[in-house]
């Protein structure tokens, strides 16, 4: 008699744990876990302390405050002026946190008119494919730091340009309704070789490859 009320009460207590769990899981029906992770892939993440403050920020000022490093030029490369150069670089780095402000718009549509001014063509569609679970759950990504280790110009002309870019960035995933960070951060190596077009003197991002 002792052994099958023990034997209940054991039950009773898994079912206890079983049903608290699927609740928790229902309470919170939109973090189904790390976009950063999912977005780019586990390899080079690494795990940070939680970060519970939001960092407001427009593009201009991610790629003026927060992206910081090295640029180097391909020496091969002699035909274009040093001020070309530097515009490809600097119009390439405003790119990226355009990319990364958009993961903070309300809506899939604002992700997009967002993205529009910093990409173009099918790599602009590639992205709002991918950002469309996310904004349908209401997670974005609150970036906190961009680091620039390295930028080479591969090869360039007065309306194409090929780079290969190493960067790291700091991030968490962010609630698009509470507009506010959640999770644990992390931190993201990045290793690309990217393809830009001018457009009306504005560098824009036509292709993404990870090396």
């Amino acid at each position: 008699m002792r052994k099958r009320k023990w034997l209940v009460g054991l039950i009773t207590i898994i079912l206890g744990i079983t049903v608290g769990m699927l609740g928790f899981s229902f309470a919170n029906p939109t973090y189904t876990g790390s976009l950063i992770a999912k977005l780019v892939g586990k390899n080079n993440v690494q795990t940070l302390a939680a970060n519970t403050e939001s960092t407001e920020h427009s593009s201009q000022e991610t790629s003026e405050s927060n992206l910081s490093g090295t640029e180097t030029n391909n020496q091969q490369d002699t035909e274009i002026s040093q001020q070309l150069r530097q515009k490809i670089i600097a119009d390439y780095k405003q790119d990226v946190g355009i990319f990364f402000d958009a993961w903070k718009c309300p809506d899939l549509p604002g992700f997009r008119v967002k993205l529009a001014s910093g990409y173009t063509g099918e790599i602009l569609e590639k992205h709002a494919g991918r950002a469309e679970p996310y904004f349908s759950q209401g997670i974005g990504l609150d970036v906190i730091k961009i680091d620039f280790d390295q930028i080479v110009i591969e090869k360039a002309d007065k309306s194409t340009a090929t780079l290969r870019v190493d960067y790291r960035y700091t991030a968490t995933d962010f609630d698009l309704k509470k507009a506010s960070p959640i999770g644990e951060a992390h931190e993201q190596n990045v290793h690309a070789r990217v393809n830009l077009i001018n457009v009306n003197s504005r560098w824009l991002i036509t292709g993404e490859s990870c090396l």
